[in-house]
């Protein structure tokens, strides 16, 4: 499960697509990945009640676009040390469990796979986790500076698309 606000403030990887507005959410892009069960739980200010209420959301998907991956945030900027997030959701059309593959596109142009079949590569293993929508580098550094590719197919293979996030390291301040 997902948080998208805590305390009145959105909270990471959503804080750029929410708003939290007076007894409620606005989100913004809202793509086919994001129907669902939304849960809202408020608890008192001293913890003597707490209650929920779910609301179903139904984002429909362009007949256009049955089959598409989309990076919710293209190019990140960061500073070193810092998570980063790079996430890649694709639309229904490619099934329940699609196939997807992350490659890392180094400066140089080489490049190296860093997410298969489920599972984060061993070299990346210690420094990036996998979540339900993406990946998150868990302390940036300059060596990740580059283009990472997310490419989604179908069961069948026969659908697939990709999206690509730039990730750019500020320089630190001294």
């Amino acid at each position: 499960m997902d948080v998208m606000a805590s305390d009145n403030r959105p909270t990471r990887p959503f804080k750029d697509r929410i708003d939290v507005v007076t007894n409620g959410l606005y989100i913004r892009n809202v793509f086919p990945y994001d129907s669902g069960t939304y849960t809202c739980k408020v608890t008192s200010q001293y913890r003597k009640r707490t209650d929920r209420v779910e609301i179903q959301l139904h984002v429909n998907a362009p007949p256009s676009e049955p089959f598409s991956v989309i990076a919710d945030n293209p190019i990140i900027t960061t500073r070193r040390g810092t998570p980063a997030d790079l996430l890649c959701r694709h639309s229904p059309g490619f099934g329940p469990n699609p196939d997807v593959a992350w490659v890392f596109i180094k400066q140089d142009g080489s490049r190296e796979l860093v997410y298969n079949n489920g599972q984060v590569i061993e070299k990346y293993r210690k420094r990036i986790q996998r979540f339900p929508w993406g990946l998150r580098i868990n302390e940036t550094s300059v060596k990740d500076n580059g283009i990472y590719k997310c490419m989604v197919s179908s069961q069948d293979g026969s659908h697939t698309d990709e999206a690509e996030i730039t990730l750019n390291m500020r320089r630190s301040r001294h």
